[in-house]
């Protein structure tokens, strides 16, 4: 049996001593010291890419690797950052509005403002000729109890009706007699006329249908919601 020192470095290495196996059965030699050295000597001679260890790619080629590894990174980060920015702006510089979504319908109704006037019928009188005078007296004060008494009068109406009532004072001042009767000139003769009130009004504006609006939020002129030209029409 051979030494051990005496064998090529190569072969205490397992896979030389298996690529050894293969040269011996391919040569149809013996295992021998010649056939070993030999065996070295070719294994020598051969190029480095018949080791079974691929060698390692070259610094440069890693170095270039690792800067192409960290462009899509550096793109990513920087669009992120972007897209936090605009974001961030976004929110800050938001507009924020009143959106109606059903418009208000409102018409006009004349309410009562709480005055009234009066006016007196010239060519309407209360007594007529021949009409008992006491019973003329009676007919114009209840004319004048129904349109003057408990209401709120205009200033020139107050003015009729002061006018009207001293009138029967007047009346009543001469004491006529029972008998006495309505003339057409002389003292017993009365010209006025039936009185007429009528309450003012005032107009006013009735909500049938109220608005319906939300608060809506616009953000850099183009999202959300934003308000239209038909918008601002709707707005108050």
């Amino acid at each position: 049996m051979s030494n051990p020192v005496d064998r090529p470095p190569i072969l205490a290495d397992a896979a030389g001593a298996l690529a050894y196996a293969k040269w011996l059965q391919a040569n149809g030699l013996e295992d021998s010291d010649a056939a070993a050295w030999r065996f070295a000597a070719e294994m020598a001679g051969a190029p480095a890419a018949s080791s079974t260890t691929p060698d390692p790619a070259p610094a440069p080629a890693r170095a270039r690797a690792k800067r192409r590894w960290w462009v899509p990174v550096s793109i990513v980060a920087a669009v992120l950052v972007l897209l936090g920015g605009v974001a961030v702006y976004a929110v800050a510089t938001a507009e924020r509005w009143t959106k109606i979504d059903v418009a208000e319908t409102t018409r006009w109704v004349n309410v009562p403002r709480g005055e009234w006037e009066v006016y007196e019928g010239l060519y309407d009188p209360v007594c007529i000729v021949g009409q008992n005078y006491l019973g003329c007296i009676n007919d114009m004060t209840v004319e004048y109890n129904r349109a003057c008494v408990g209401r709120n009068l205009t200033p020139k109406s107050r003015d009729l009706c002061d006018r009207y009532l001293q009138h029967i004072q007047e009346m009543k001042a001469r004491n006529p007699p029972a008998d006495s009767v309505v003339a057409e000139g002389g003292p017993n003769d009365v010209y006025s006329g039936r009185l007429t009130a009528r309450e003012l009004t005032k107009p006013k504006r009735v909500v049938d249908v109220p608005a319906q609006s939300h608060e809506a939020v616009c953000y850099l002129g183009f999202l959300g919601e934003c308000p239209t030209p038909e918008d601002a029409d709707q707005s108050p």
